[in-house]
Order: structure tokens, then sequence, then C-alpha cells
């Protein structure tokens, strides 16, 4: 069993790293690890998408990648977003905050969205504002309005968190999380609302949120997730209820009623916390594995501390390869789809990175582009 992070954790293998040690660094390397893992599945997700059109007829690995990818994503995202929300303690700290995220958040993803929507996809304005997902540059919007919420909920509760009382504060980011999740269901039925949901991507933030609120409490607690995650029976749940659903889902083609209901609304929802648990546990167990000296470790670190990056570039560069998507489809193997697309995938980052660089060149563009600090 985990122990709290005042007595170091011991593990069946020798040579991973203390809980203690790991939070007592700067930055927690398994994390930016685990979050360049999240950034390759992101561009490996719009590969099988825009590049291979898979979309329609999803593979088992796309199937799988989907169903926890961006939940992770968010997850991560509000874990690592703790400390800043938790550290709003006044009206002045909240102004500061927020418009901090809006110039992080907002100005690359118009700069770069509205690029590509004029250069690429050869549209104005108009139609990168009422596009369902902006082109793709929907998560940086949505992650925005998470954090404002966020934001307001910690500067309401600050009085009791000064207290060390954290009860109203959860409270209120489950309850937000809870009425953002079922406004999706008139937010896709009600036409006025889908249209408005698609112009803010509210509907995608009440889609997500919960992912990201899960992530804000899981951080605040850690101690105690780490404590169930080391549960033999939990761990062994997890990944037994997520190979379940994942074949569930994939091989269903009733029309049940209730079993369509299932498949539709509840699942995904497991399949993301399942999915979600399972990956951050594989990195929490094994992150000697992923520490700067070891090849992958600073890889991926390198990768998941530029993620604004690569996300915001790799659009204009992914390449098209319909005749490669027809024979991954055509010959159905995991091994051969996923060198394949991992391969594009990686490409396409270090790309990425090289572009970025160009771009950090210039001090302006790398802070007003990329949130570089000024120095």
């Amino acid at each position: 069993m985990a122990q709290t992070a005042s007595n170091p954790i011991k593990f069946k293998n020798n040579n991973q790293i203390t809980e203690t040690q790991t939070y007592m660094n700067k930055r927690i390397e398994y994390i930016d690890a685990l979050r360049g893992f999240t950034m390759i599945l992101v561009v490996f997700g719009h590969i099988e998408i825009f590049a291979l059109n898979i979309e329609e007829e999803p593979t088992l690995l796309s199937t799988i990648f989907l169903s926890f990818r961006m939940p992770l994503f968010f997850f991560i995202s509000g874990f690592l977003a703790y400390k800043a929300t938790a550290a709003i303690s006044d009206s002045k700290s909240l102004a500061k905050n927020t418009l901090k995220k809006l110039r992080i958040q907002l100005i690359p993803t118009l700069a770069f969205g509205l690029t590509y929507v004029y250069f690429i996809k050869e549209k104005g304005f108009t139609d990168f504002i009422e596009h369902q997902s902006k082109f793709g540059y929907w998560f940086t919007i949505v992650l925005l309005q998470m954090f404002i919420v966020s934001y307001i909920i910690s500067w309401v509760t600050r009085k009791q968190r000064s207290n060390g009382k954290y009860t109203q504060w959860i409270v209120l980011h489950v309850g937000a999380a809870a009425l953002a999740f079922l406004a999706l269901y008139p937010m896709k039925k009600v036409d006025a609302l889908v249209y408005w949901g698609d112009l803010t991507s509210l509907t995608k933030t009440c889609k997500f949120f919960h992912f990201f609120v899960a992530g804000i409490i899981a951080s605040r607690y850690k101690e105690k997730l780490f404590r169930l995650l080391d549960n033999q029976y939990f761990s062994a749940t997890i990944i037994v209820t997520f190979i379940t659903l994942i074949y569930t889902s994939y091989t269903y083609k009733g029309d049940n009623a209730l079993a369509n209901i299932f498949i539709e609304m509840v699942a995904p929802v497991l399949l993301g916390y399942t999915g979600v648990l399972l990956v951050f546990n594989f990195f929490r167990t094994y992150q000697s594995s992923f520490v700067k000296e070891k090849s992958a470790g600073k890889v991926l670190q390198y990768i998941g501390k530029h993620t604004l990056d690569i996300y915001l570039i790799h659009f204009f560069i992914i390449p098209q390869l319909p005749a490669l998507g027809e024979f991954i489809r055509e010959t159905p193997n995991l091994v051969i789809e996923l060198t394949i697309v991992i391969s594009i995938s990686l490409i396409v980052v270090g790309c990425c990175l090289i572009i970025s660089k160009i771009l950090r060149t210039s001090k302006f563009l790398g802070y007003y582009l990329f949130a570089a600090k000024k120095e």
C-alpha cells in the first residue's frame, strides 16, 4: 500500500523513485512524460482522422486510444491546474490569473486557427467561429472556459479555503461538473442550444469538464488516490473493466434501446475514467523509466513541455494519405497500424518542434504564441 508524502513509498521495483522524492522536484517528471505521451496520442488521432480518413470506420486501435485520449488530457490539465486554482485568494488574483489564461489560451488559438482556416481551408473568420470544432482548434478554448469556472469557484470559496476547509470548494466543483454534464442532452437536441453550443464550444466544455475537475481533486488528494491505485483489487478491476468496455463498444451491433443508451452515454464515461486511471497508474508505477536520464523519458518530457506548440502547429503539416488509410482498413492488424501511424505521428511532432524552435527565436512570438516566459 502507498504511504503519505511524509513517508516514502516502497515499490516492488527497486529502480522506482519514491513519491516523496518526485514531489520534492520542481516538476514531476513522469507527469511531464505523461503529457508528452498524451500529445502524441492527440496527433495520432488526428493522423487517423485527417490523413487516413479512418474516422467513419474506426479500427480497434483507434477505438482504444479515442476512449481515453481527451479525458486524459483534461484530467492531466486539471491535475496540474490545482495549485494555480487553489492560489485564487481575492479579486486581484482572480483577475490576474484570468487575464493570463486569456493571453495564453486565446491569442495563440486565434492566431494559428485563423491562419489555418484562411490559408489551408480557404475560409473566413465566420466559418472558424461557427464551426463545431473550430477546425480542430477547440481544445484551448474549452480549456480556457474550464480554468475560468474553476477560478471563480476558488474565489467564491476563498474564505473557507484560507481556514484549510475544502468541502465547499469540492462540492461546487463537482456540482458544476454534474450540471455541465446534464446540460449536454438539451445542447445536443435543442436547435438554438446546438448553435450556441457549437459557437462557444460550450458543448465540448460540458462533455469534458468533469475530467478536468477529477484531475483537480486527484491532485488535491493525491496520496489517497495513490493508495487506491496501489490496491491490487482496484487496479485489477480497472484493467478488466476497461478491456470489457472496449470489447463491448467495438463489437456491439444490436438494436436494443437500453443497450444503445449504455453504449452511447454510459460506456464512454466509464471508458474515459478507467482509461485515465490505467494510463496514469502505468506512468506512476514505472516512473523510473520516464526520468530525464532515460531516452524515452527525455523525449516524452520534452514533448510534454511543448504540448501547446505541437497542438497549435500540427494541423498545418498533417499529410493526406487516403491510400494508406485504405490499406490499414483492408489489412486489420494492431501492430502494423500502430507502427505506421506512430511513425507518422512522431515525424509530425518532430517537425512541429523544429517550427516551434524557429518561431521562438523571436521573443515576441514566443511570448504571445507559446506563452514563453519573458527574460
